[in-house]
C-alpha cells in the first residue's frame, strides 16, 4: 500500500483502504511534499489493525516503538516522518491480518479551511521479529 501523492485538506480525515500485512512488524515512511498550516496545526497518522473476519468497530491501533499510537507528520516540505511498529515490544498491540492508515488533523490556535498538506506514503517495509534460541 502506498500513496504516490495526496492532498489532505483541513477537516478531512483520510482512511486508506485495508491492506494485508507482510510481517509482524512494520516500518512506515511518509514524506511531506508541501504544507500550508496555520498556527499550531498538525497532521498525524495512526495504523489501525484488524483480522479479516472482524467487523470494523472500535479501532485497534498499533503502538509506535518510541511510544504512543500517533505519528506526527513533518511540517517542512521534503521531510519524512518515520514510524517503527514492533510486535515484540512489551505492552504493544500486535499486527493483525489487515491494516489501514488513518490521517487526522489536530487543530491549532487559529485553524483555517485553507490549511492542507500534500503527502506521499512509501510502501511499508514489513519484517518478522528475530528469535534467538
Amino acid at each position: 500500500m502506498q500513496l504516490p501523492g495526496r492532498r489532505i485538506n483541513y477537516g478531512e480525515n483520510l482512511y486508506t483502504p485495508w491492506f494485508s500485512r507482510g510481517g509482524d512488524s512494520m516500518l512506515l515512511r511518509i514524506e511531506t511534499l508541501k504544507t500550508v498550516f496555520s498556527s499550531g496545526m498538525a497532521l498525524s497518522v495512526k495504523v489501525e489493525t484488524k483480522n479479516e473476519d472482524e467487523p470494523v468497530g472500535v479501532p485497534t491501533y498499533l503502538t509506535l516503538a518510541s511510544s504512543g499510537t500517533a505519528l506526527d507528520l513533518a511540517t517542512s516540505a521534503g521531510d519524512f516522518a518515520i514510524g517503527l511498529y514492533l510486535s515484540n515490544k512489551a505492552g504493544t498491540e500486535g499486527t493483525k491480518q489487515q491494516l489501514r492508515l488513518v490521517f487526522a488533523w489536530t487543530a491549532g490556535t487559529a485553524p483555517s479551511n485553507s490549511d492542507y498538506a500534500d503527502i506521499r506514503v512509501l510502501a511499508p517495509v514489513f519484517f518478522d521479529a528475530a528469535k534467538v534460541n
